[in-house]
């Protein structure tokens, strides 16, 4: 990991700030006033960045395991059970993998079936994925896109 070296004024500003915080000498009003326009070079050159560097809208992926708050499903259509699999007593979990989007809606193309056990069982949950509502993760505060997998349960009732 690189790390860039920070420019000695705002060291010695922190420096500054931290002694006269805990009393260890006292500041003369030239290091104060020192000090304090280099923390507002750098507060101002931070908001700078931020408002020419960060898009609203990203195209970046994020893993389930490192957003603040995982997607959550908030509703789903009824899920349709296919005749000939009930019919042979045919059940399971279909694993489904889709990347959510901001809205909280699965990107169609992204959908697909990573764990089945049988693939009769398999375009009944991509119909259920593609029609669920989610609750989309969120990375510093804003929705983000995240890929995650949903287990759908098919069981036959008597």
């Amino acid at each position: 990991m690189y790390l860039s070296p920070v420019p000695r004024p705002s060291v010695a500003a922190f420096a500054l700030a931290l002694a006269a915080l805990i009393g260890c000498r006292e500041a003369s009003r030239e290091e104060v006033a020192r000090g304090q326009a280099v923390t507002d070079s750098i507060v101002a050159a931070v908001h700078r960045s931020l408002r020419t560097g960060v898009k609203k809208e990203t195209s970046e992926v994020f893993m389930e395991s490192v957003v603040e708050e995982r997607p959550e499903l908030l509703t789903g259509p009824t899920l349709r059970y296919p005749a000939w699999p009930a019919e042979q007593g045919i059940e399971g979990r279909v694993v489904g993998q889709l990347i959510l989007d901001s809205l909280g809606r699965a990107e169609p193309a992204s959908v697909k079936v990573i764990q089945t056990p049988n693939a009769g069982l398999d375009q009944p949950a991509m119909n259920y994925v593609l029609r669920a509502r989610f609750r989309p993760g969120i990375v510093h505060g804003r929705p983000v896109r995240v890929l995650i997998n949903l287990p759908i349960d098919f069981k036959v009732t008597q």
